[in-house]
């Protein structure tokens, strides 16, 4: 049987969620099955080599943004690799290969809907031609596909999934304690990009609380971005010592396994990589309620959703779980069961495969 032809297209391979379970597909796709393509619009591919071995062809476009020359690089491409299908994982990458499809035929699948975001008037055009014009939208979440209003007949979701094989050969706590020189007995932490979508000053802000009245708690937060000094400048210079900033880090699973109480304080989440971390570690979660996030975390059992920007609330669970270990445990093992039941690594696969299976049928 001859192998299908999938051409994945992605503007940054940087770190973030949607590059995380994009490189997840690859490597869970069989060989045997399937012939992969990979174009990025720049060569800062992160999760690159994690997928080298499953991709029969690379190619960076060597461009800041999309546009005439990155369509006309495409464009050569396509001719070349003569993809059965093209799944785009960046709307503006989407509407490049719409355009090409005028010349040259081929199936269009939409997987740049990894939020679920007010969108502004251009993106509301973006995505009305991408609606119009794609054979398949596949979100990672059904809040994704609802705030996008994107209609039954093109539209699915498949949600993340996560890979147990990444918490095989975790460093022991105490080496990633005297790395970062944390000598508090409890640790709350949070993994996200350090910029405007997620929301560290409600975070900030609710740590700053917990720190009048406590001095047994350190806050670490794991990643990089263009707002870290801005959020860095919140903290007051006798709290300094309670805040650490690791920076974009490889171990992020290593240092996860340290947290007593694991926390996401965003905007708008389609379903949080991040997250299925926390839980897949058995770490009790707070997470900002919103977007997909409800589809994964089940409030009182695996953690606790709070409202967007409500500063006391988040202090007030995180100050709960730090005092009630027994319910700390139990929401652990509750969460690693949905992560393994629900959210898990071939469920993903086996997703997306039926999704390639059905659009070269024409279902």
């Amino acid at each position: 049987m001859d192998r299908i032809k999938i051409l994945y297209l992605i503007g940054s391979f940087g770190v973030g969620g949607k590059e995380r379970q994009l490189a997840e597909l690859i490597k869970g796709l069989p060989k045997n099955r399937y012939s992969i393509s990979f174009i990025v619009k720049n060569i800062d591919a992160y999760y690159l080599h994690s997928i080298e071995n499953q991709i029969d062809y690379f190619y960076s476009l060597d461009e800041k943004r999309f546009g005439l020359r990155s369509l006309l690089k495409i464009y050569r491409k396509i001719k070349i690799i003569k993809p059965d299908i093209i799944h785009s994982w960046s709307s503006l990458a989407t509407i490049h290969v719409i355009i090409i499809k005028l010349f040259i035929n081929h199936k269009i699948i939409d997987g740049s809907i990894q939020d679920s975001t007010k969108p502004s008037y251009i993106t509301r055009i973006i995505r009305l031609i991408i609606k119009l014009f794609s054979d398949r939208i596949i979100a990672n979440s059904n809040a994704g596909l609802n705030c996008y209003k994107v209609p039954d007949r093109i539209g699915t979701f498949v949600h993340n999934g996560f890979d147990f094989n990444r918490i095989n050969e975790l460093e022991p706590i105490e080496n990633i304690k005297s790395k970062f020189n944390i000598s508090s007995p409890k640790l709350v932490g949070m993994v996200a990009r350090i910029d405007w979508q997620k929301d560290y000053p409600t975070f900030i802000k609710a740590a700053l609380t917990l720190l009048q009245n406590r001095t047994d708690i350190c806050f670490i937060i794991v990643g990089d971005g263009k707002d870290k000094k801005k959020i860095q400048s919140m903290i007051p210079s006798d709290h300094e010592n309670k805040f650490i900033f690791t920076g974009r880090q490889s171990s992020v699973e290593s240092i996860i396994n340290c947290f007593n109480v694991a926390v996401l304080s965003t905007f708008t989440e389609g379903i949080s990589n991040a997250v299925m971390e926390y839980m897949a570690l058995k770490k009790p979660v707070i997470v900002t309620d919103g977007g997909g996030t409800s589809e994964l975390v089940i409030d009182g059992v695996t953690g606790y959703l709070v409202k967007e920007g409500d500063v006391n609330q988040m202090a007030e669970k995180i100050l709960f779980l730090l005092d009630h270990n027994d319910i700390c445990l139990r929401m652990g093992i509750e969460g690693e069961k949905r992560i393994t039941e629900d959210f898990n690594f071939r469920k993903m696969i086996d997703g997306f495969q039926d999704e390639y299976e059905k659009i070269l049928k024409g279902d």
